[in-house]
């Protein structure tokens, strides 16, 4: 059974977190939600077994999510300086990116 690696995927039904569990090393997968204007990562039960390599989000595509809300797609806080909003991600999570 394929296991997705960690990163960021998206499919028909949203965009997806897959990281890895530090206590167990298993990988699991959360699912973006926006509730009522805020955005969080749920855990989505399964998912990390549903998910396929090449529906990984690039950086490029990631950050476009930055551009339309204004957070930053990984730790999901707002981008508060010009570098980040262009780029639409934060400094730290672009170095870090996966």
């Amino acid at each position: 059974m394929y296991v997705a690696e960690e990163g960021f995927y998206h499919n028909a039904i949203g965009i997806f977190k897959v990281v890895t569990n530090q206590a167990s090393g298993h990988r699991y997968a959360k699912q973006l939600t926006i509730t009522e204007g805020v955005a969080s990562w749920e855990f989505a039960k399964g998912a990390v077994t549903k998910l396929q390599p090449q529906t990984k989000l690039s950086l490029e595509t990631a950050a476009k999510f930055g551009a339309l809300y204004g957070q930053c797609i990984c730790c999901l806080r707002l981008l508060d300086n010009e570098e980040s909003i262009a780029l639409g991600i934060g400094p730290i999570c672009r170095e870090k990116y996966f």
